[in-house]
């Protein structure tokens, strides 16, 4: 005799509902997992957004805590262990920066002035924008002027603006400076040209004036073997004067031209007065030797006696020639 199965069968359409049931709850399954590896990916971001903003904002608070404690000199005596576990003290800033800051010294001090070269809240921006230190380095060496410039670029937070115009304006400097390096060079070959030139002149003129007074005393020399009375003395007195007189005349000109050269457009009026006033210096000091001597200088050259001692040669010799007649 055989037992009657005391379950109750599934009809096809309960057996339909269940299947439906389980893979309902499958999928639910399914759905609660990707929710929470959304959550998970929305954490991690949070996370890397999180890291880019101390990122972004820590080397401005580098920079602000080293400036302050340097400033005040908190660091010194800061205990600290070291790699073996020792207790030490702070000694210096640059040993501070290292323990505490995580940062070298030259690294410390660049923050430093990257914060002060564009303040607390520029400098922040320029973080966020993605400046490099090679861009501070480029913005410190432009003028004040262009700096400007560059900081309301950093302001509009328009990193490629920034740079761009950083880039401009450097060139532009550059040009500037090969411009100017060239007129100089170029100067400086004209006013060594003209000195050159001066200089030729000057040594011309003294051979020349050597050449004359060597002359001159042949001739007198010829004229009369016998020195007259003050002829020696008149002799030495007249190639003294005709040497400073070519010395003066040069040395003066060489001086001008040199001082002409630093004023290309105009003389201003001062310095014209100090030339005029050297000028004066030197004709005053010969009109106060005449006046102690009695002399009254003859400043028109045509009305000077050309050879004074040839002419009291030429009396002497005819006198002696007169001596010589009437004894005959």
């Amino acid at each position: 005799m055989t037992e009657k199965s005391t379950g109750t069968a599934l009809t096809p359409a309960q057996e339909s509902n269940v299947q439906q049931l389980v893979e309902a709850g499958n999928q639910m399954s399914i759905a609660h997992a990707a929710v929470i590896d959304s959550f998970d990916v929305i954490k991690s971001l949070g996370r890397i957004e999180a890291a880019n903003f101390f990122t972004t904002v820590g080397d401005k608070l580098i920079a602000e805590t080293a400036l302050n404690i340097r400033d005040s000199k908190q660091y010194k005596g800061l205990p600290y262990k070291d790699e073996s576990g020792n207790i030490r003290q702070v000694g210096d800033f640059p040993e501070f920066c290292k323990v505490f800051l995580g940062k070298s010294y030259t690294r410390t001090m660049e923050l430093i002035s990257n914060h002060n070269l564009l303040g607390a809240d520029l400098y922040e921006q320029a973080e966020r924008i993605g400046f490099r230190q090679r861009d501070y380095n480029a913005l410190k060496s432009l003028p004040a002027d262009d700096k400007l410039i560059i900081a309301q670029a950093i302001e509009s937070e328009d990193l490629d603006k920034a740079l761009d115009l950083m880039q401009q304006l450097a060139a532009k400097h550059q040009r500037e400076k090969e411009t100017t390096e060239k007129q100089l060079d170029e100067l400086v070959k004209s006013v060594g040209a003209k000195d050159s030139v001066i200089k030729g002149k000057s040594e011309e003129l003294d051979k020349k004036n050597e050449q004359l007074a060597r002359l001159q005393l042949e001739k007198n020399t010829k004229i009369n073997e016998v020195m007259m009375p003050g002829e020696y003395q008149l002799s030495r007195l007249q190639e003294y004067s005709r040497e400073i007189t070519a010395r003066i005349e040069a040395t003066l000109r060489g001086e001008i031209v040199n001082l002409l050269n630093e004023f290309p457009d105009e003389l201003p009026v001062p310095m014209q007065l100090a030339i005029a006033q050297s000028f004066g210096m030197i004709i005053a000091t010969a009109r106060g030797v005449a006046h102690d001597m009695g002399i009254i200088p003859i400043e028109a050259v045509d009305e000077a006696v050309d050879d004074p001692a040839k002419i009291l040669a030429d009396k002497f010799m005819a006198h002696e020639a007169a001596q010589v007649a009437e004894d005959a």
